[in-house]
């Protein structure tokens, strides 16, 4: 799960050519799973 979230976030944030432009995770995850999804969104080059 953690390792494609953090794919998908790593293509989309690539694909951002504005460097001011930041992705973000949002709030709505599965239940229990918040504190992982997030930390995938972050290796993948995303922002909390």
């Amino acid at each position: 799960r953690m390792s494609g979230i953090a794919t998908q976030t790593e293509q989309l944030v690539r694909k951002i050519s504005n460097k001011k432009t930041k992705l973000y995770a949002t709030r709505k995850t599965a239940p229990g799973l918040r504190y992982f999804d997030k930390e995938a969104v972050e290796i993948g080059g995303g922002t909390r």
